[in-house]
């Protein structure tokens, strides 16, 4: 990438084989670690994936499943050095740039993430639109509660591309929100499903 479209993004720990001219020394006296900046690069196309948290969402082992899928698209968007940034209704969980450990500590995040009852999938499209525009939304839910149609309808204007993905056993015919909508029973459908997507 050019300097020009390298922003800072945040400070992590150094890693063996970090750029010398990227630590923070103000930062690095502070912890008594070296720190370095996290640059991303803002001209690379942003995944963005919400997972709903709210149990209800979910029925059975649907959240785990749910889980696994936020993982995956993660995982593939920042093995393809594609920044990505996880969030909840809790709020954000680390981003990662594709190129940085990053990646591993959102995947790590993500194995922490429990259900719970206090936070809907509205107060994560509530988080998320306070946030910048991206290229990609994914959206990932269960199939125990409906969708908030309006909602997603509204946010499909700020990416390029968005996809709604349920996580459980299909109930009946699919909900028209004018985005795509995978329902994905268990993780190895997903895969076959996306790229059939994608074709269309």
């Amino acid at each position: 990438a050019e300097d020009g479209t390298l922003t800072f993004h945040s400070l992590r720990e150094y890693v063996l084989g970090d750029d010398m001219r990227r630590v923070h020394w103000r930062s690095s006296a502070r912890t008594g670690r070296l720190m370095v900046r996290r640059m991303i690069d803002v001209s690379l196309p942003t995944t963005t994936v919400v997972l709903d948290t709210n149990l209800d969402a979910y029925r059975g082992d649907a959240f785990e499943t749910a889980v696994d899928i936020a993982a995956s698209v993660s995982e593939a968007a920042a093995r393809n050095n594609f920044p990505v940034r996880v969030l909840t209704g809790a709020g954000m969980l680390p981003t990662a740039d594709g190129r940085d450990p990053g990646a591993d500590h959102v995947l790590d995040r993500l194995s922490l993430v429990e259900p719970e009852r206090k936070h809907t999938l509205s107060d994560a499209l509530d988080v998320l639109e306070r946030l910048r525009e991206g290229d990609t939304l994914v959206v990932v839910t269960g199939t125990g509660v409906g969708l908030p149609a309006d909602r997603l309808a509204r946010l499909r204007g700020r990416f390029d591309r968005m996809i709604v993905v349920r996580a459980g056993a299909a109930d009946g015919g699919p909900t028209p929100l004018g985005v795509p909508l995978l329902t994905i029973e268990h993780l190895d459908d997903l895969a076959p499903a996306w790229r059939r997507e994608a074709m269309r």
